[in-house]
């Protein structure tokens, strides 16, 4: 076994549990007593810290306690724009956000009602097909490439990307993809309380069990966040010493004439950042409920086809984009599990729904 102690933690009896079976992880228990009542500094500079830089080294790796303590968590403000009178708010780079608010910016110029579901989803896999280069060979850590978001979402650059969009719609090309990104993972989940103030979260670990690498005697399993470096050197997402990654993840909250309206997100690696403009526009544009908008057909791009489309979308859907000169392929399923708090004027009727396509529910408390 290559990874003997994360063996240990999550096997039980030398196998994966069943469903029912539980597994306790006292070392973790103990790791997050140690946190709770020492804090930060209980983490990045006591024995947690020291434990886990003493088996990167072991291993290989360059992880120092130098590097521990002198990490800082930063408080940063919201990406922030306009679709069709609602404020759509999102995390900032590395995010994904800023993708799909480019993206909703450009689908703004056309009347989603008017559109069948195969030219909604033609318009969407342009619109993808426009932002997804500007992510993959432009965008970075804010602290080391130069990016302004308000310019990356002004009418300049807007005007910029529709004109690639009107050429895609016209007579859709195959498209390039900068580079691939292989793992796919992460959780969501949106809550609200009855005084109106609503909550979305996502929070990654990476591709199933992250690095699979597991500290002994603390019960953690660390992630491999460093993998969503572009490998190539001398790019704006390209590996560097106290450099963060390009990641996915990309959680929503929308409001309405300044009221909360919508919390909307999910897991999926790089299909978030599309999946969230499907959500989106079966929201507001479509004014479906929590529960069609999280079972409505998705489609997946990252700049190059074939465009990967949800069975669910149907037979007549799959041919009459393939009419169009698009390049499609069934994937099932795409992202998720998904999850949406849409909020009435009172912000005391909730209505929320969870992805048809995984296990989870939405609950009242």
């Amino acid at each position: 076994c290559h990874f003997p102690e994360t063996a240990r933690v999550h096997l039980k009896n030398g196998r994966p549990a069943r469903k029912g079976e539980r597994l306790t992880n006292p070392d973790l228990a103990r790791s997050l007593e140690m946190i709770a009542e020492g804090g930060p500094a209980g983490f990045y500079r006591g024995p947690l810290a020291e434990a886990i830089t003493s088996h990167i080294r072991e291993l290989g790796g360059c992880l120092t306690m130098a590097d521990m303590r002198g990490y800082r968590a930063s408080v940063v403000k919201p990406y922030a724009a306009d679709y069709r009178g609602h404020r759509l708010y999102t995390s900032p780079l590395c995010a994904g956000g800023l993708t799909t608010l480019q993206m909703m910016r450009l689908l703004e110029h056309y009347d989603i009602t008017a559109l069948t579901v195969a030219d909604r989803l033609h318009h969407c896999a342009e619109v993808m097909k426009a932002c997804w280069p500007e992510r993959l060979k432009r965008y970075g850590d804010p602290a080391f490439v130069e990016v302004d978001p308000d310019a990356e979402l002004a009418d300049a650059l807007i005007d910029r990307l529709h004109r690639r969009l009107k050429r895609g719609l016209k007579s859709p090309a195959p498209g390039r993809l900068v580079y691939p990104e292989p793992n796919n993972c992460t959780s969501h989940i949106s809550t609200a309380d009855v005084a109106g103030n609503i909550v979305s979260l996502t929070q990654t670990h990476g591709g199933a069990f992250g690095s699979m690498v597991t500290v002994p005697g603390t019960g953690m399993t660390l992630g491999h966040g460093v993998a969503r470096f572009d490998p190539r050197p001398g790019l704006a997402n390209s590996i560097a010493p106290g450099k963060r990654p390009l990641h996915n993840m990309c959680p929503f909250i929308a409001l309405k004439d300044g009221q909360p309206f919508a919390s909307y997100g999910l897991p999926g690696g790089r299909t978030i950042p599309n999946n969230q403009v499907t959500l989106a526009l079966h929201l507001i544009d479509l004014g479906r409920t929590p529960e069609q908008a999280l079972a409505a057909a998705r489609l997946h791009m990252e700049g190059a086809e074939p465009l990967e489309l949800e069975k669910r979308a149907g037979k007549r859907v799959f041919a009459a984009l393939r009419r169009r000169g698009h390049r499609v392929r069934s994937r099932d399923p795409i992202g998720g599990p998904g999850h949406v708090i849409v909020l009435d004027d009172d912000s005391i009727r909730q209505a929320g729904a969870t992805d048809p396509r995984h296990e989870g529910r939405a609950i009242s408390i």
